[in-house]
């Protein structure tokens, strides 16, 4: 319920700058990482208001640029400066993912978005027992999934530096 509302929250402002309110959760995804992101505008149904999304959503630094910037800062920066170029950096992305939804939607794909129209769930406090549940349905399926290649790795691992045990290396 709280993905819904926070888009219908933010329909006002993103019609402003040409996009939908359903656009605001992939842009949000987008600084966690673009795939997810654009995989995420499958939920609009208007095809323009899709491809804007689609074409701004890289525009958001991703967490996996984070290294490679803080890197680069650390080089060229020093002290305070250098947590003010990485905000700006992230600013400057926002900003020029406005400014491109903005031309996309008045050249490329001119027309007036559509309406926000959603039925927004009740909110609910989960039960306990719910919680549990679900946290041990999770569990599980990462032990499963995960669990059984780190177990594997780590006896290949244990495998190739313990065997052969007695090995004799070449004296020069």
């Amino acid at each position: 319920g709280y993905m819904a509302r926070a888009a219908f929250v933010m329909d006002r402002v993103m019609h402003k700058v040409g996009l939908h309110g359903k656009s605001f959760i992939p842009l949000l995804l987008g600084f966690g990482c673009s795939v997810p992101a654009i995989m995420g505008t499958r939920t609009l149904e208007n095809p323009r208001d899709r491809l804007v999304t689609i074409l701004v959503a890289p525009l958001m630094s991703c967490s996996a640029r984070l290294p490679v910037y803080t890197i680069l800062i650390a080089a060229f920066f020093s002290g305070q400066v250098a947590g003010n170029v990485l905000f700006s950096i992230y600013l400057i992305g926002i900003i020029l993912a406005v400014v491109m939804a903005r031309i996309f939607r008045s050249v490329l794909f001119p027309g007036a978005t559509e309406p926000f129209v959603m039925e927004l769930p009740p909110y609910r406090i989960p039960t306990l027992k719910s919680v549990l549940i679900h946290m041990w349905e999770r569990s599980v399926l990462y032990i499963q999934k995960a669990g059984t290649i780190i177990l594997a790795v780590s006896i290949v691992v244990w495998f190739l530096t313990n065997y052969p045990g007695e090995v004799e290396y070449a004296k020069d």
